[in-house]
């Protein structure tokens, strides 16, 4: 800590203390504005307190710093020099119970602060110059206060020119560049400077230029500067006086930096010359942060040759460059002023523009008083004297860095003759507000189930601050809320009742705004449906599906839908007047629970329904029924039931009525429509997994199929070969069946024939066929719906029918089971080939015992090949380069059939066929044939109730055969074998022959 100097041992002390009297903190902050409006009048109110003394009657001199600063809370900062060193004091509850608090102590004695309050901290900055103690340089200090405590940087010295004697700081942070400015006063009379310094480091304690800037451009004492930064301008104001008149310098952010040559020119504010080394108070600048409005003050005694005397007003207008225009000087006050007894001022601009000047008329000690000026600024109220405490109040300094806050004004000055002088905090003078706040802007109402009405809105401004809103509901008070909440929630509504709301905003003098424009609502409805009622749940019998069925929700505006559930998840929606629902997502054979809910149009749900349960059945399909049509002499549905319970089954076709059939565990059964009943398709609809399948006897021929299931649909099928030009074929149909809940259209297509197109109905069957002489393959069925397709042949006085297949059927490797054109009545026997994939394949059929053959198919084509006559054996194996289908193709005597070969993937240990007869009248052969597509030899049995097993050794690659003796007949034919295998049933029915594979 440097020694004291007192100044009443210097006659240059005497003089800087006299001309020491004026400014203060006449402006307000460039980036905050003090929140005093028009239609306001300071009036007196409260006690004046002491926040701390000093031995020094030189506290307070230098009007142009800053003594008092707002911190966010509320709170103030107080600085003063109290004898010794500078202190820096926090004032809480300054207007109710003031309590002072010590925060920080700085080398020097003129000490200015600076204050940049945001939401949650303040940024402090502290800048300490020396006059009454000896010192080299200025000080500076940034901190941050939180709310509760002060985190302080290390204090620093700036860098200057001058060694000793610095005085007046004022410093400003601009966003890019702390700047502080001082005035030198070392070197006597005429020599004093205004100088200044700069930092990117917001904290100021680095990157200082190494050598100060000086910024007057003639050497004329005394001068005092004052700078500020404006957001509104985008520029920093210095102004200062010298050589006996006013001037000032602007900085745009424009530039680069604040380098000398970056600042406009040295101007004058005022061309005529004020009391020059005559004592003066000033000048101060203050900045509209809303208008951009410039005010500056100073006060002048009218010694020593000066143009005028009194407390003196400019208003300044910036240009784009940062040239001022200036006013012609606005006298304020012209009494009590004299070389003698020169004045002390501060001065400020609030939010609305309104300008305040305060000043003691004697800067040893006299009145302290204030007038106002609003636009255009030519005309000042009367001065008014303000009620102090103590003796001799001087030095007055008003918050300039920051809006008043609190409905009141905070001023300081100092009192007193001699040691200890006091440091005094007037908050007597409370703001009359008489200016309300801006209308709430983009009201905003929103509805929410319980019911209620939510508002929302932008928050509103107001010259001191907003302490509430108002809410509306239907032109009459509903409620207030405080001055930072921005919501309410309306909870007192009825449902499906519209209601309109305004806002409005209120200060702490009870100002009102005007009221929002309004908004209208309609409250939300929160009252559920009734629960549905009767939910039963039904699985189909002709496909693949459960139907789910309600009574009627009743809601008290309406009920929009039903959700439906299955297993608790949600399933589907329906409106609501459906009280229907078909789940055709089911699998067959599966227990599903399901539950409905209403809901509303404001999505009100009521709880679930009784759970209602259902099992699914296993449907399987037949095309076509034929007891009608001359030749059709029986075609029954037979029923294995290779389970350990019996099994309900229902066989069902339009026209005809259901026939209901119990088939025992492990055993065989068949149903019939009866004589003269035709059509299709066939529903075979079972509690239990079974086999069905359709054996047909057409004049002395026998055919046999297997029924398939939606899961074996799909939307490309192919039949190898279609032929109606060959002698003795005298049809053949393409059937085709829609297992799904929508209808779809299917295209038929072969080769060099038109295109044959059939919509089809859900759940219907029709069939097409081409024109007689139409011959070749493949066959190609396409719909947009996975369909069932089958191919009936009439060839003479025989029938045959085979089941469409689909490319993922198709195999690299395939086997039929027994090849034969040897035996009599043998005439053909073809193996045709069908390529569904997108690149050729190379096929080689083999036959032990037969020349190979080899044959190149398309992508997308089809073709065919046989071995030489006498050939007889098996089995056949297909082998490709690429996945095809084949089937086998047969002519014995006058009747015809096809098989469609299978791969390994479809061999198994345990296989059915539905019934064996060697009893009927015309049965002449009935062979199980027995194919090992393994690689290990396989022990078989093949039984049928009633009669002895007959068993087999097929080896790895081979084939065989067994039968029963005549007169057996009776089923299921079941095959039983120590490896999987693949089983077929090869019936010589009279002169007929037909084949059919074992599942």
């Amino acid at each position: 800590m440097t020694a004291l100097r007192y100044a009443g041992e210097s006659t240059r002390h005497v003089r800087r203390m006299a001309r020491a009297v004026l400014p203060i903190l006449c402006v307000a902050a460039l980036t905050q504005t003090i929140l005093l409006t028009r239609g306001q009048a300071v009036v007196a109110a409260g006690s004046p307190v002491t926040v701390g003394t000093s031995s020094s009657s030189m506290a307070y001199q230098h009007p142009a710093q800053d003594k008092v600063a707002y911190l966010h809370d509320g709170s103030l900062l107080v600085a003063f020099f109290n004898g010794s060193h500078g202190v820096i004091d926090r004032v809480t509850n300054p207007s109710t119970s003031p309590v002072t608090s010590l925060v920080q102590t700085i080398g020097g004695d003129e000490v200015t602060l600076y204050t940049l309050p945001g939401s949650g901290t303040t940024d402090v900055w502290i800048q300490a110059g020396h006059e009454l103690v000896s010192g080299a340089l200025e000080q500076i200090q940034h901190g941050v206060f939180n709310g509760s405590a002060f985190t302080w940087d290390t204090q620093t010295e700036i860098p200057g020119a001058i060694a000793s004697g610095r005085q007046d700081p004022s410093v400003t942070w601009t966003g890019k560049w702390l700047i502080a400015t001082w005035w030198d006063d070392t070197a006597g009379s005429n020599s004093d400077n205004v100088f200044m310094n700069w930092t990117t480091d917001k904290t100021g304690q680095s990157g200082w230029l190494s050598s100060a800037i000086q910024m007057t451009t003639t050497n004329q004492n005394p001068t005092q500067v004052n700078i500020r930064h404006s957001a509104k301008l985008g520029a920093t104001i210095a102004v200062y006086g010298t050589h006996c008149q006013i001037f000032y310098r602007t900085l745009v952010d424009s530039k680069a930096d604040p380098s000398l040559g970056s600042w406009t020119s040295e101007a004058l504010v005022d061309s005529g010359n004020d009391d020059c080394e005559g004592n003066f108070g000033g000048p101060q600048v203050a900045i509209d942060e809303s208008s951009g409005d410039v005010h500056a003050f100073k006060a002048v005694t009218g010694s020593n040759g000066a143009s005028w005397s009194g407390v003196t007003y400019w208003h300044g207008t910036m240009g784009s460059s940062g040239t001022i225009t200036w006013s012609s000087r606005l006298i304020v006050d012209g009494s009590g002023t004299s070389s003698t007894n020169p004045p002390d001022i501060a001065g400020a601009v609030d939010s609305s523009g309104k300008v305040y000047i305060f000043w003691a008329t004697s800067v040893s000690g006299g009145a302290i008083k204030y007038a106002t000026l609003a636009s255009p600024f030519t005309s000042p109220s009367a001065a008014t004297t303000v009620a102090t405490s103590g003796t001799q109040p001087r030095y007055p300094h008003l918050p300039a860095q920051a809006p008043l806050t609190g409905g009141y004004v905070p001023l300081v000055y100092q009192t007193g003759t001699g040691n200890p002088y006091s440091i005094v905090l007037q908050t007597a003078f409370s703001i009359s507000d008489t200016a309300p706040p801006t209308v709430p802007g983009n009201l905003v109402a929103s509805t929410t189930k319980k019911p209620s009405v939510v508002l929302t809105w932008d928050a509103s401004t107001d010259n001191v601050g907003v302490t509430g809103y108002t809410i509306y509901r239907d032109g009459s008070k509903l409620a207030t809320v405080g001055g930072s909440t921005l919501t309410y929630e309306d909870t007192a509504v009825q449902t499906v009742t519209t209601y309109t709301y305004t806002v409005d905003a209120f200060d702490a003098a009870a100002n009102h705004s005007a009221q929002s424009a309004p908004v209208s609502a309609n409250a939300g409805d929160n009252v559920p449906p009734s629960v549905p009622a009767g939910v039963t749940a039904t699985a189909g019998t002709t496909a693949q599906q459960v139907s789910v069925s309600w009574t009627a929700s009743t809601d008290n505006v309406g009920v929009t839908g039903y959700t439906i559930y299955r297993g608790g998840t949600q399933l589907g929606i329906v409106s609501g007047s459906t009280l229907t629902y078909v789940d055709g997502t089911v699998a067959a054979l599966t227990s599903y629970s399901y539950t409905v809910d209403a809901f509303d149009a404001a999505a009100n749900h009521s709880a679930q329904s009784a759970a209602a349960a259902a099992t699914t059945l296993q449907i399987s399909y037949f095309n076509w029924f034929d007891l009608s049509s001359p030749g059709m002499y029986n075609d029954n549905i037979h029923l294995l039931n290779a389970g350990a319970s019996a099994a309900n089954v229902t066989v069902s076709m339009a026209g005809a009525n259901p026939i209901n059939v119990n088939v025992p565990a492990g055993s065989e059964s068949y149903a019939t429509f009866g004589r003269g009943k035709i059509g299709g398709p066939v529903f075979v609809a079972s509690d239990k997994a079974i086999r069905a399948s359709q054996r047909v006897q057409y004049y002395s021929t026998f055919n046999e199929v297997w029924a398939q299931t939606a899961n074996q649909a799909a939307t490309t099928s192919y039949i190898t070969w279609f032929d109606k030009a060959s002698p003795g074929m005298f049809n053949d149909n393409i059937h085709l069946l829609n297992p799904n809940g929508t209808s779809t259209t299917v295209d038929v297509s072969l080769p060099g024939a038109p295109t044959q197109s059939l919509p089809l109905a859900a759940w219907g069957g029709g069939y097409v066929t081409f024109p007689t002489g139409t011959i070749g393959g493949p066959v190609t069925v396409s719909a947009s719906l996975p369909v069932l397709a089958s191919q009936r042949v009439q060839y003479y006085s025989s029938f045959n029918e085979v089941w469409a297949q689909s490319a993922p059927q198709a195999a690299t490797t395939s086997y039929v089971n027994w090849y034969d054109k040897a035996s009599p009545g043998m005439n053909n026997d073809n193996i045709h080939l069908m390529n569904p994939g997108g690149s050729s394949a190379t096929v080689t059929v083999t036959l032990a015992g037969a020349p190979t053959q080899v044959v190149d198919v398309a992508s997308g084509g089809g073709a065919y090949v046989t071995f030489p006559k006498g050939s007889i054996g098996g089995p056949v194996m297909v082998s490709s380069t690429q996945p095809v289908l084949a089937s086998q193709r047969v002519q014995y005597y006058s009747t015809f059939n096809e098989v469609s070969a299978q791969s390994a993937a479809q061999a198994a240990t345990t296989s059915y066929v539905n019934w064996f007869d060697k009893s009927s009248v015309g049965m002449n052969n009935d062979n199980i044939h027995l194919l090992n597509p393994g690689g290990t030899s396989a022990d078989v049995t093949v039984s049928v109730p009633g009669v002895p097993s007959q068993t087999a050794t097929v080896a790895a690659g081979r084939e065989a055969y067994v039968t029963f003796p005549a007169g057996t007949i009776g089923g299921p034919v079941t095959i039983t074998s120590t490896q999987p295998i693949l089983a077929s049933q090869r019936v010589q029915y009279f002169s007929s022959f037909n084949e059919i594979w074992a599942a």
